[in-house]
């Protein structure tokens, strides 16, 4: 019997690892396309605000 609650202790703790796993590979995904998103929008800006400074010349 203790051998069994052993095996099924290591599968939950294996299992446990996955999840963990595979949720900080969604967090790392995820803010990765944040600073993505924030450097094109930044780029957009700085494009956008430069156009607008060359038409008042």
């Amino acid at each position: 019997m203790g051998k069994d609650l052993d095996l099924v202790g290591a599968m939950l703790a294996v299992a446990l690892c996955a999840v963990l796993l595979v949720a900080g590979q969604q967090r790392i995904a995820n803010f990765k396309a944040h600073q993505e998103r924030f450097v094109r929008e930044r780029g957009d800006f700085a494009a956008s605000l430069l156009q607008k400074m060359r038409g008042q010349l």
